[in-house]
């Protein structure tokens, strides 16, 4: 998955995306892929909250400057 692509929900609620500037820190863990798990603990719905999906998207599309700023 390219930066400047957005994340699209699939019907997987927990998955591994890759945050490609975030590797650029020392983590215990070496994995390039950062474990997303999206919960409602409110209803049964099949698809996430728009909101839910949007903040995915916000981290994949300003990783960079969110690195800078950490």
């Amino acid at each position: 998955m390219s930066r400047e692509e957005a994340y699209k929900f699939d019907g997987q609620w927990e998955f591994d995306l890759e945050l490609a500037f975030f590797n650029q820190f020392d983590f215990k863990s070496k994995s390039k892929f950062t474990r997303f798990i999206i919960r409602d603990f409110q209803t049964d719905e099949y698809e996430p909250y728009v909101e839910q999906v949007e903040c995915i998207n916000f981290l994949l599309k300003n990783q960079e400057i969110l690195c800078e700023r950490i």
